[in-house]
């Protein structure tokens, strides 16, 4: 995008970012793995898995989202008297490797010496306070003013609902905050519908072709440069 045309763009009063694939990369994933943290049994952690995934999908279609923790204390007895956070911490430890993008830290370092607020929104079926330990084991949580997942409001990304709330947290505008994420249809489609500035971090994939009020980056990189070109543009 040009010089000129960023004189176009609002110059953001706060961010918002995506988590996963945007402020965290996913190296790993397997749900049987996790949730046998907790069961301690092989077989019946994937059976549980898979009757877990069946449960989810069509909640997705719906729009909805559903917290881990809490359907495996409903489908395992024993696992009653735990706390539905203690179990869930030991499901995430087992469950996901992640590592921050390059040069997020930049970015969030710069942002937070601007005082611009930021906050995270995440499509997960954990806690917002799950996702932020995991920021905090990469030094990255004190950037942001909070975390907050779609299994916080039972509610995922397209959806305005999570992003309306986040608004509310964040104390702007939708038309004053820009929100970054990599998944067009959840992410940008929902950020639109909602009058964020979003900013697709699309890395080398297919971009469309009709969509004229997004940005568009490669990397963290390429977006300090766009974010530090429309503060200039804004003096």
């Amino acid at each position: 995008m040009s010089l000129f045309a960023l004189r176009f763009v609002r110059q953001p009063r706060a961010i918002l970012l995506d988590l996963g694939d945007t402020i965290l990369r996913q190296h790993w994933f397997d749900l049987s793995v996790g949730i046998d943290a907790v069961v301690r049994d092989r077989t019946r952690s994937d059976e549980l898995a898979s009757a877990f995934r069946a449960y989810e999908l069509p909640a997705y279609v719906r729009g909805d989202e559903c917290l881990l923790a809490e359907w495996l204390r409903m489908q395992v007895p024993s696992l009653a008297e735990q706390t539905r956070d203690a179990i869930e911490d030991r499901i995430w430890t087992a469950v996901v490797r992640m590592e921050p993008l390059p040069g997020i830290a930049e970015v969030l370092k710069r942002m937070s010496e601007d005082r611009v607020p930021i906050g995270a929104v995440s499509n997960a079926a954990f806690s917002g306070r799950a996702l932020r330990a995991e920021l905090a084991r990469h030094g990255l949580d004190a950037k942001f003013r909070f975390v907050l997942s779609s299994a916080d409001l039972r509610v995922r990304k397209p959806s305005s609902g999570i992003f309306t709330a986040a608004l509310e947290r964040l104390g702007t505008s939708a038309s004053d905050t820009w929100f970054v994420g990599d998944t067009f249809n959840e992410d940008i489609v929902g950020a639109l519908a909602v009058g964020l500035q979003p900013v697709w971090l699309a890395d080398d994939r297919e971009r469309p072709h009709t969509a004229p009020n997004v940005l568009v980056v490669r990397d963290w990189s390429e977006f300090f440069t766009l974010y530090s070109s429309c503060r200039a543009e804004a003096r």
